[in-house]
């Protein structure tokens, strides 16, 4: 019996008749089949000259071991977030073997950060198995050249709340495609509304919000606001606001499609008891908060606790004119939000 070559295996056989060693062209002929891969090969002998006749005899060729093979082509790999793989090349005796042919690859650990395994087992001429090992790296910290800063608001439950998001940093972009995280026991997400001056196409779809231009844009401050309605049985607290890379595929590019490095910041939706302004409890804010608040300023009446809270719309843990003129403004329309109380 023979091992696999990846040639065709020949035997050096001894043939005698009555004793007498015969000659291998003279007194017979020697041919084979099925003599290459692995499985059972036929040598078949035939009389020649002063002989006649044939005999045939069988012999196995068994699978070669690819536990010691050069394997090469494997090498150190940086963090994506998807399973990574490699193309080794292996030989054995200086033949290279095909992938899928003569061995398959496995792999274990090969996602996260840290030492991942290569499985490469021999298959149909070849058996046997070998590992190989590979490090998966953490990616290189890029400083981020646009910043995504998502602010802040508060509501009471049931009410709707404007979280402004900003770039802090721009170094020009024309598009964008990014998701919104939130906590959904807590809000709902109802919507994002283009900045004024942000230009080019700006939309939603559930929770993506996608815009693109025609040129980068390097303007900073709010680009975007964001809208959600704080469910009516949550309790006060904080609910986290953010963004993502939708699908976490780079998707922040420059007007050459180049892929632009990004950070993001994440804010927050402070639930309340109370709506900010609102100290006479109906729900709304009107000249008759503006009245009220103005009242306790001055001494003439005493804001509760709770009261006291809403009507600390500047945040500084104190009631002033500074708070009755911000109630006013938004009554008649020079401002849209009010905050809550830095309880």
């Amino acid at each position: 019996n023979k091992v696999y070559t990846g040639s065709a295996i020949t035997q050096t056989p001894t043939v005698k008749v009555n004793g007498k060693t015969l000659t291998n062209g003279t007194d017979y002929t020697v041919s084979y089949s099925n003599n290459t891969n692995v499985g059972t090969a036929t040598m078949t002998i035939t009389g020649k000259g002063n002989y006649t006749g044939t005999v045939s005899k069988t012999f196995s060729i068994t699978a070669a071991s690819i536990a010691n093979a050069e394997v090469s082509g494997i090498s150190n790999k940086t963090y994506t977030g998807s399973a990574i793989t490699q193309t080794p090349a292996v030989k054995v005796n200086g033949k290279t073997l095909t992938n899928g042919t003569d061995y398959t690859v496995a792999y274990s650990n090969n996602t996260n950060v840290g030492t991942a395994t290569v499985t490469i087992t021999g298959k149909g001429n070849y058996t046997g198995t070998i590992t190989r090992t590979f490090t998966i790296t953490k990616p290189t910290a890029v400083d981020p050249e646009i910043v995504f800063q998502v602010g802040s608001a508060s509501g009471a439950p049931g009410a709707t709340v404007t979280v402004p998001v900003s770039l802090t940093k721009n170094s020009g972009m024309a598009g964008f495609t990014l998701d919104v995280q939130y906590d959904h026991n807590l809000l709902a997400f109802t919507g994002a509304a283009a900045a004024s001056g942000l230009g080019g196409n700006f939309t939603t779809n559930g929770d993506l919000i996608n815009w693109y231009g025609n040129d980068n844009i390097q303007m900073t401050g709010v680009i975007f606001n964001l809208s959600f309605t704080v469910n009516g049985n949550a309790d006060t607290g904080t609910a986290s606001v953010g963004l993502v890379m939708h699908n976490g595929i780079p998707n922040v590019v420059n007007e050459d499609s180049e892929n632009v490095p990004t950070a993001f910041e994440a804010g927050a939706v402070s639930i309340i008891s109370y709506i900010p302004g609102d100290v006479t409890g109906d729900g709304i804010v009107t000249i008759a908060d503006v009245v009220k608040v103005n009242r306790h300023v001055i001494g003439k009446i005493q804001l509760g606790s709770n009261d006291l809270l809403a009507a600390d719309v500047t945040g500084d843990n104190i009631v002033t004119i500074a708070d009755v003129v911000k109630i006013n403004r938004f009554v008649i329309g020079k401002i849209t939000t009010l905050a809550a109380a830095q309880t």
